[in-house]
């Protein structure tokens, strides 16, 4: 099942590129891959008080660009 969503959000990821989009990342929401504005979803996390591993950020950043 990792391997299925994986690729799943990968390809989503992948085709976002493609088109040119930045500064997004993918997520499921129920069983949909949606394409998410990295900064609103940092601020998601943060109202949460879950902070975002710098590791991952980082990570992120560099896939984004």
């Amino acid at each position: 099942m990792d391997r299925i969503l994986a690729s799943r959000l990968g390809a989503e990821a992948v085709n976002a590129l493609l088109k040119g989009e930045s500064d997004k990342m993918t997520g499921i929401s129920g069983e949909e891959v949606k394409l998410v504005d990295f900064i609103s979803a940092c601020a998601q996390e943060r109202k949460k008080k879950n902070r975002l591993d710098r590791e991952i950020y980082g990570l992120v950043r560099i896939l984004a660009t």
